[in-house]
C-alpha cells in the first residue's frame, strides 16, 4: 500500500476516535458538558392564576455530586410568586412555583459553586375576573330580618378575590347594615342586620372591574314574630284567601294575615301545591 494513503487512514482514524470522545455522549447522564435546562422546552414560560401553585422540574448534569443547599433560585420579583424546593431525584431538581400578585418575573436554577445557570424561565401571573357574583338565595332574592335581629348571607364570588376588593351597596343604610363575617373558598358571608322597620335593597359590587351580584330585597319587621314560619320548617307559604303561594322569606309572605296562612311543609313537591289550585308569586317566583 502506497506510504502517502497509509498515512491518511491513520489520520482518519484518529479523527474519528477523537470525535468519538468529544461528542458529549455519557453512559450516566447523557450528556458530558455540566448544564442545567428546564422541562419546559424553548422560551420557557408559565402562566397560571393568583393563589394557583405548579411544579417546574430542571434537569441536572454534572459529574460532582449535588444535594439541595447546592441550589441557589434567582427570582426578578419576590413579591409576584413564592418558590419552594420540593426534592431532587434522578437528575431532577423539582420546586413549587406559587403566584402571589399579577405581574411577570424571571426565574432562573444556579448551582453557585459550579458556576452553573439554567436559562430564564417567565412566570407570567394573572389575575381571573369573574363575570357575575351569586347570591346564594336563589332567584328573586328577598330576606325578612326582625329589628335589631340579623342573618347571613351568602355570595358565589371567586377563589383569587381578596374581600378588600368586595363593597356592600345599601339603598337605604338606616334600615339595615352589612358587615364583613368570613370567607371560605370562593365563599364570602356577610352579616346582614336590622336597624329600622321598613325595606330596602343590597348587592355586592366589585367597582374596580363593574361586577356586581344581583340585587337582594330586605325586609325589616318589628319583631321575630312578625317572620312567620322559619325557612328550614317551612317549604312554600300559600295564601287560602288569594290562592297564591310564596317562598317562605318573601314579603308578601310576611305580611300575610295569619288567618290566611296556609304551611306547606319542608319536602312538599311544588307541583303539589298547584294541583291543590294555588299558584306562584309573580315576584319571588317559588
Amino acid at each position: 500500500m502506497p506510504r502517502n494513503i497509509l498515512c491518511f487512514i491513520i489520520c482518519l482514524l484518529l479523527c474519528i476516535m477523537l470525535a468519538g470522545c468529544s461528542d458529549g455522549s455519557d453512559s450516566e447522564s447523557g450528556n458530558a458538558i455540566p448544564s442545567i435546562t428546564t422541562t419546559l422546552g424553548e422560551n420557557p414560560t408559565i402562566t397560571f392564576d393568583i393563589g394557583e401553585s405548579q411544579t417546574v422540574a430542571f434537569r441536572v448534569v454534572t459529574d460532582e455530586p449535588v444535594f439541595q443547599s447546592d441550589f441557589a433560585v434567582a427570582l426578578s420579583n419576590t413579591e409576584i410568586a413564592d418558590v419552594e424546593y420540593l426534592r431532587f431525584s434522578d437528575g431532577f431538581a423539582y420546586y413549587s412555583i406559587k403566584a402571589k400578585k399579577q405581574g411577570t418575573i424571571d426565574l432562573c436554577l444556579e448551582i453557585p459553586t459550579l458556576d452553573l445557570k439554567s436559562e430564564t424561565v417567565k412566570i407570567k401571573v394573572t389575575e381571573t375576573i369573574p363575570n357575575n357574583i351569586y347570591v346564594s338565595l336563589g332567584e328573586a332574592p328577598e330576606i325578612s330580618i326582625a329589628k335589631e335581629g340579623s342573618k347571613t348571607v351568602c355570595f358565589r364570588v371567586g377563589e383569587n378575590i381578596s374581600q378588600e376588593a368586595l363593597m356592600p351597596v345599601i339603598a337605604d343604610r338606616d334600615i339595615v347594615k352589612a358587615e364583613f363575617e368570613r370567607r371560605s373558598g370562593a365563599y364570602f358571608y356577610y352579616k346582614i342586620t336590622g336597624l329600622s322597620k321598613g325595606s330596602t335593597t343590597l348587592y355586592l359590587e366589585m367597582s374596580e372591574y363593574g361586577v356586581c351580584s344581583e340585587t337582594i330585597t330586605l325586609y325589616v319587621v318589628e319583631n321575630s314574630s312578625s317572620l312567620g314560619p322559619d325557612e328550614t320548617t317551612a317549604a312554600y307559604i300559600g295564601n287560602s284567601e288569594s290562592k297564591k303561594f310564596h317562598k317562605p322569606t318573601c314579603g308578601s309572605a310576611q305580611t300575610m294575615n295569619s288567618e290566611n296562612k296556609v304551611v306547606f311543609d319542608i319536602g312538599t313537591d311544588r307541583q303539589t301545591v298547584i294541583d291543590m289550585g294555588y299558584s306562584p308569586c309573580g315576584n319571588c317566583n317559588p
